[in-house]
């Protein structure tokens, strides 16, 4: 199973931002703090609290690219961020995830770097220009190596991933939320489950 768990700094206080900090490691508050805007501050906050609540610091490390991982390896996770709103995707293969604004505007400067297929959807309007950068993001995280890839040979048919024209098998999922394209892409069949973050904090912490 699949669970992507869903937030926006929008939904919580600051009285819950000073909690989460204070449920935080020292260096993680230190690197949030570091950032100039207080949208980004608190975005770096969220998504490290939902890591922590989810997998906890002291089980992720990190690969020479820089993804992070489980140590135990029990439990697959990629973490994306945009505007405030962020996603945890939770897998039990390897895993990765973005999320852009539904609406951003085309780059002129990156359609050559896109399939051929893919400019012809996005300039006759039956495809975003988030949604095929979302799913070139989603692969390059799972794969752990980022955007350093021939992004002109991988394009997406119908939720299957082609690279060179030849069939692989990842499947990316996309999906638009709260504004926001999101993308998954997954060794699993079955589509991702979206959850609210929050939601399942109180749930979980609620009485009984």
């Amino acid at each position: 199973m699949t669970i992507v768990y869903t937030s926006s700094i929008s939904q919580w206080t600051d009285l819950d931002f000073e909690w989460m900090k204070k449920e935080l490691p020292t260096a993680r508050v230190e690197k949030a703090a570091s950032f100039y805007r207080q949208e980004d501050e608190r975005t770096c906050i969220l998504a490290s609290y939902m890591m922590e609540h989810l997998i906890g610091f002291s089980e992720i490390a990190y690969t020479a690219y820089g993804k992070p991982f489980a140590k135990h390896g029990t439990v697959h996770f990629n973490v994306a961020h945009s505007n405030g709103f962020v996603v945890v995707a939770l897998s039990e293969e390897e895993i990765g995830v973005d999320c852009e604004w539904r609406d951003t505007a085309v780059i002129e400067s990156i359609m050559p770097l896109f399939h051929e297929k893919e400019q012809q959807r996005i300039l006759s309007g039956k495809c975003s220009f988030s949604a095929v950068w979302t799913a070139k993001e989603a692969y390059g995280k799972m794969l752990g190596v980022g955007l350093n890839y021939d992004l002109a040979a991988m394009h997406i048919e119908r939720n299957r991933l082609y690279f060179h024209n030849e069939r692989q098998r990842p499947h990316v999922y996309r999906t638009v939320y709260d504004t926001f394209t999101i993308a998954v892409c997954t060794y699993r069949k079955e589509r991702p489950q979206l959850v609210d973050f929050k939601g399942s904090v109180l749930y979980a912490n609620g009485f009984c």
